[in-house]
């Protein structure tokens, strides 16, 4: 089973951790969030204690939050850990959590839990508001790598509360690790222990506009520029809260491939670096942080040359896929031309120029599907998950560029089953075909031949049909509800609807669906209207049906759009969102859509604004959507309006591929 990476921690797993500094407001979410390492030969009792304990939790206190699990067993300087992420309680307030805390049955789940450990466990407090501190433990993780401070052999801890409220002190083995490894637990924890870091969810390309980096950082000497951009990135683009069974994407998988390679020189571990660079440098326009950027950019494509020129159809795609990708981040995030002002050197000016596939792009991760084609990958393995969402990634540039996916795929398109119900590789397959269809048909007019035409409108209505099988697949929590609010006023909520889904990843998927069904009913109507004049036949029922079904998917994307943006503005301080019975839903949501809504509605928004037969009603709420986007864009970045609706125009394929983000569901 995989997961995606919610935060590389675990509940937390001993008395002596459960110091409580009293910072949370009694009436926010709060959590308690852990690290530790397993005793060698324990691993297989320690997951079935927590399984237990968290299903118990569940089932007794329904105030609880659950959200991922993760496990990964690896080796670090010669010694077996194993590491464990666990869905850590997410209660309503404190008082819920400090209900459960001073339980029977939370003294019980202690007791049995603390032989099975080695050393002290760290914990992690805090809300999701104002952020976590370090409560106790000496060390840190980041993404899946382990992080501690020197110890004397022995390390004293005196816990200010325990269970019974009593003062205790324990004693620790201490725990032998690289000197080098203590300057990056700094770039998480201030000397203070200060939080340094709100848990946000964000890819990597979110992660670039997001503009909330602690300045405390510019004063912790410990801390050099690429580990601190390193933390910054891990935290902000791959640690993300995640709901169970939703989709996941590339950037979940970082963190298992970055961990393999620790230590070396491999391409992934300097494009990482690159990213990571570059994001900091371009948030608080620092020169140093680009150039060290550039510098591992350059080391990463040297030897991502070399291994790509080997790769084969016997080699592991999963590393090479991640390289691929973060190669196309960096180079959509830092602008080509040094003569741009700094204010100016964000990813949204880069995408300006379109850059789709180029160079060791194009060659690297079209090549690399192409190599892979004919393997048969696991569906729940690292690399079957990162193979799918290249394809989608693919695909989906395909058919917002107007050309053949299948042709830019090759032998990589799988024919799926009539009653193939795996409805994440289903979109995918919709998606190549729709691509397909739409760049086939794209050409005809009058001068072709009658047969021609009915082909090709044949051709669209058996990809219909599929992708209407797809949301007869997808499971039931991911169909969506449909709300009117009338508190809503109409520049936020068009009609008053206020839609509903699982999470901001399920919600992409059906704009997904909902941009490809527009693209395939616009030459649906074309194909009708040109055969209408050839044979003069009476399509007047199909071509009825087709704009009734635009007029119902334009409803339904600015539908979606409350879900995505609330009330956000471009100076907004305060956002409001839809509330729905699903309190858990709200609260991932609130924390994904703060981060990149915007940027996943985006691609909807443009489809509806290219579309030719959208009601007049929705045509003036649309546009002014788009506006609205165009100034948070233009407010976050410096620029007009006008440029940002120029950028946004020209860089809709690089808005398709950018965040790839269905790859498998979640068991």
């Amino acid at each position: 089973m995989h997961l995606p990476s919610l935060l590389p921690v675990l509940l937390a797993s001993s008395v002596c951790a459960w110091q409580r500094p009293n910072q949370t407001a009694s009436d926010e979410a709060t959590s308690l969030i852990g690290i530790t390492t397993v005793a060698p030969g324990q691993f297989e009792r320690f997951t079935y204690i927590m399984d237990e304990t968290l299903s118990w939790i569940q089932r007794n206190e329904p105030g609880t939050l659950q959200l991922e699990v993760y496990t990964l067993a690896s080796r670090a300087n010669g010694t077996e850990i194993s590491f464990f992420e666990k869905s850590a309680p997410i209660y309503a307030n404190r008082a819920a959590r400090d209900t459960h805390s001073n339980s029977q049955h939370y003294a019980e789940f202690i007791k049995s839990l603390t032989p099975l450990l080695v050393g002290e466990p760290i914990l992690l407090l805090g809300d999701y508001e104002q952020g976590f501190s370090l409560a106790g433990g000496k060390g840190v993780a980041v993404g899946l790598e382990w992080y501690y401070e020197e110890r004397e052999a022995t390390a004293t801890t005196t816990s200010e509360t325990s269970i019974d409220n009593k003062p205790s002190v324990t004693q620790h083995p201490a725990t032998a690790v690289p000197k080098s490894y203590k300057s990056l637990k700094s770039c998480i924890f201030s000397k203070s222990n200060k939080p340094l870091f709100r848990p946000h969810s964000a890819t990597a390309m979110s992660a670039f506009l997001t503009n909330t980096v602690p300045e405390i950082f510019a004063t912790d000497a410990d801390c050099s520029t690429a580990n601190v951009a390193l933390a910054a990135f891990f935290l902000r683009s791959i640690i993300a809260p995640r709901r169970l069974q939703t989709v996941t994407g590339v950037f979940e998988e970082l963190p298992l491939f970055y961990f393999k390679t620790t230590g070396t020189q491999s391409s992934l571990q300097h494009i990482t670096l690159a990213c990571a660079s570059a994001a900091y440098g371009i948030r608080h326009n620092l020169p140093a942080a680009l150039a060290i950027g550039r510098s591992a950019y350059d080391a990463a494509i040297a030897q991502l040359s070399g291994d790509l020129a080997t790769f084969s159809d016997r080699s592991a795609p999963g590393a090479a896929i991640l390289n691929v990708v973060l190669c196309n981040f960096y180079e959509a995030c830092i602008p080509q031309r040094a003569t741009r002002p700094a204010s100016t050197s964000s990813f949204m000016m880069c995408l300006k120029d379109n850059r789709r596939f180029r160079n060791i792009h194009e060659k690297g991760l079209v090549g690399l599907i192409r190599s892979c084609g004919a393997v048969s990958f696991s569906p729940d393995s690292a690399d079957g998950r990162l193979f799918e969402a290249a394809r989608h990634y693919i695909a989906n540039d395909c058919l917002e560029s107007g050309i053949s996916a299948s042709e830019a795929l090759g032998q990589a398109v799988p024919t799926l089953d009539r009653d193939d119900d795996d409805f994440c590789r289903l979109l995918t397959s919709c998606v190549i075909r729709a691509a397909d269809a739409a760049a086939a048909t794209s050409k005809l007019d009058s001068h072709f031949t009658r047969e021609e035409l009915l082909d090709g409108l044949q051709r669209i209505q058996t990809v219909e049909q599929d992708l209407e099988r797809w949301t007869k697949c997808v499971p039931e929590h991911w169909n969506f509800t449909k709300h009117c609010n009338f508190s809503w006023p109409a520049q936020y909520a068009c009609e008053n609807r206020c839609d509903a889904y699982y999470d901001i990843q399920v919600a992409s998927n059906w704009n997904c669906y909902r941009r490809a069904r527009l693209i395939l009913l616009e030459r649906t109507i074309g194909l009708i209207d040109i055969l209408s004049i050839l044979d003069r036949e009476d399509r007047t029922a199909m071509r009825h049906a087709s704009l009734k079904a635009i007029a119902q998917i334009s409803e339904d994307v600015c539908a979606s759009l409350p879900f995505h943006l609330g009330t956000r503005d471009p100076t907004s301080e305060h956002i409001s969102f839809p509330v729905s019975p699903d309190n858990e839903g709200d609260a991932v949501r609130n924390q994904t859509a703060g981060i990149h809504g915007w940027f996943l509605i985006v691609l909807p928004i443009c489809r509806l604004m290219k579309t030719t037969h959208i009601p007049i009603a929705h045509t003036a709420w649309i546009t002014a959507q788009h506006r609205r986007i165009c100034a948070i864009v233009g407010h976050k970045h410096g620029i007009s309006e006008d440029s940002t609706s120029e950028i946004l125009e020209t860089a809709v394929p690089a808005f398709a591929s950018a965040l790839p983000i269905n790859s498998s569901h979640i068991e």
